[in-house]
């Protein structure tokens, strides 16, 4: 049995432990960004190009002067690819498009995925520590914060689990980025979940705290 002092030592360093992991996480990203920034850039500036061509070509023409309104420049699909051809070769246009969907978050995604995804594969460092946090720190929740307790407390058990469902989960508790991660993580099986996001989606509830603090 651990005393008092003894159980705030192993709450503050696992605290330190998570902030640790999460800021490396977060500083691999943004190097990872930045490498990937100029790809992007090129990218953006193409297909940029070519959606001009397409809006210039393919909109009606208004004269300025006499602000008649006057067809559009060209009037069929493969006319369009010629003169966007005349800036951007095609292969380059597809080399583009690929770029970017490689290099772009998912659609409804957020600002810290990224971070999050890097966070859930240094897993290794919170796990030797998650079963004795749970045991031997005596946490309080505020009435929001229950549901994160309750959440909290059921980790030790999906640890080592080669499948959970998401019916083991509080899937009310899965915002943002963390709701993508852990529910349908490309590398999981249909009808499972990522766990291991899901231990770092509940860690940070702020609702729940060490009573010894």
């Amino acid at each position: 049995m651990l005393s008092s002092p003894q159980r705030l030592s192993h709450s503050r360093w696992f605290a330190a432990s998570g902030t640790d992991a999460t800021s490396r996480a977060e500083r691999e990203t943004a190097k990872q960004k930045l490498k990937t920034l100029p790809r992007m850039e090129r990218a953006g500036v193409r297909l940029a190009t070519a959606f001009r061509v397409v809006f210039d070509t393919m909109s009606e023409q208004v004269d300025t002067e006499s602000g008649k309104i006057g067809p559009p420049e060209v009037a069929t699909l493969s006319a369009m690819w010629e003169r966007i051809e005349e800036v951007v070769p095609r292969e380059e246009l597809a080399a583009a498009i690929a770029a970017l969907f490689e290099l772009a978050p998912p659609i409804g995604s957020d600002a810290d995925e990224a971070w999050r995804t890097m966070l859930v594969t240094r897993f290794r460092t919170v796990r030797p520590f998650l079963a004795l946090l749970v045991q031997v720190v005596d946490f309080g929740a505020t009435p929001e914060g229950l549901p994160v307790l309750k959440a909290l407390k059921s980790l030790p058990d999906l640890m080592g689990r080669k499948k959970v469902s998401p019916d083991e989960i509080d899937t009310s508790l899965l915002t943002g980025s963390w709701r993508r991660l852990v529910l349908s993580a490309s590398h999981m099986e249909p009808g499972t979940v990522d766990w291991k996001a899901y231990v770092f989606c509940v860690l940070p509830g702020r609702p729940c705290r060490s009573r010894s603090a």
